[in-house]
């Protein structure tokens, strides 16, 4: 079920569909959890959608989650 998330949200990024992309990796998350990998998916979405505010957001919460990392 996981990986219909990750696919659903690979769809919404090769649409350029930035809110989707988000909300679909703020799903997988909600649902299965915060991991490493996720993070850095949802970095380059909020780079590649010009959010470096939001980016910067999320760098740190990977960084205090994982602080050993």
């Amino acid at each position: 079920e996981e990986a219909h998330y990750y696919e659903l949200a690979a769809i919404y990024y090769y649409q350029k569909n930035c809110t989707k992309t988000i909300e679909t990796y703020q799903e997988i998350e909600k649902r299965f959890g915060f991991s490493p990998e996720l993070s850095l998916q949802k970095q380059e979405v909020f780079m590649v959608c010009q959010k470096p505010q939001e980016a910067l957001a999320e760098a740190e919460k990977l960084s205090a989650t994982f602080p050993d990392e």
